[in-house]
């Protein structure tokens, strides 16, 4: 059977608190329960159930333990000061009323359950809502640059055409035809050649007026030999000029002769060495070292 704590109470017109201590109880071990006329704490083996005389405000409940005593303070629902702190009657009414007010306590938690649950999802929503003005608007900053990039590559590629449909005028440019030397008389009945190379040209003359003179080309006379100076030609184009080979050279390879059948390497030179001067006397007979062992290593058909 459970234990009833020692527990202390004090009051003001507006709230009352509840003082008990721990007897040594973790904090983690401590369970409250706080309804519209009852008042339960429960940390083993203790449990302190009070009916109050009033009604108080469970959601002001504010709850501190400090050097293991437990501190309940909690708004009154009606501002007045209490004679006593625990309801008196019959065991019927006393659970009768602590059960409606765990009922009430029941459908408040609910409620604010309820509440909760539909502040998030407006939260949530909200957010959604935000997060898609914000993407349609990145959207249609982005259309908006496209367009923007696209009718400016527009103008540009019709100003092209524009320009490649209308080419402009060209340049006229006036030809001076060789003038030929005017012979003058001279008093002595000789004849100058005169320098008088200025002549003046008139703007409103026309281009035909204007066009050089030009000599007609002397007649091409039919040798027979024509013809076959453009086959010539034709025959020169299709001749493919094949480059002259390249120069051969010959070159004399040596190979430093080694003992070991194996590729010399540092992280083996110092045993190599050493086996080497333990085996010197039979070095003679090897014939990688003999000059008379030497073998032709040219290539040779070996189907011969």
């Amino acid at each position: 059977m459970p234990l009833t704590p020692q527990y202390e109470w004090t009051q003001t017109a507006t709230h009352l608190s509840l003082t008990v201590p721990l007897k040594g109880a973790s904090r983690k071990d401590v369970d409250f329960y706080v309804a519209d006329a009852v008042v339960k704490i429960n940390f083993k083996p203790y449990v302190l159930l009070l009916d109050l005389v009033a009604h108080i405000e469970p959601t002001s409940a504010v709850v501190k333990i400090l050097d293991g005593v437990i501190h309940l303070t909690v708004a009154k629902s009606t501002p007045d000061m209490w004679k006593e702190l625990v309801f008196s009657g019959s065991k019927a009414d006393i659970l009768a009323r602590r059960q409606a007010s765990m009922d009430r306590k029941t459908e408040m938690e609910q409620q604010l359950a309820e509440k909760r649950k539909d502040a998030k999802y407006a939260t949530e929503k909200k957010t959604l809502r935000d997060q898609m003005a914000l993407e349609e608007h990145e959207r249609q900053r982005l259309d908006d640059l496209k367009a923007d990039e696209k009718q400016r590559e527009e103008t540009a590629m019709y100003r092209t055409f524009e320009e490649l449909k209308a080419p402009s005028a060209p340049k006229r440019t006036i030809v001076q035809p060789p003038m030929e030397p005017i012979l003058e008389a001279s008093t002595d009945g000789t004849f100058d050649v005169s320098n008088n190379d200025e002549i003046e040209w008139s703007d409103t003359e026309s281009e035909t007026d204007m066009a050089p003179l030009t000599t007609p080309p002397p007649p091409v006379q039919d040798d027979g030999f024509s013809s076959n100076n453009v086959n010539d030609e034709d025959d020169e184009s299709d001749v493919v000029y094949v480059p002259a080979p390249r120069e051969t050279l010959q070159s004399t390879i040596s190979f430093t002769p080694r003992v070991f059948p194996t590729p010399s390497r540092e992280s083996t030179a110092a045993d190599e060495e050493d086996w080497l001067v333990k085996n010197r006397k039979h070095l003679k007979s090897h014939k990688g070292l003999n000059a008379n062992y030497a073998q032709d290593i040219s290539e040779t058909d070996r189907t011969l």
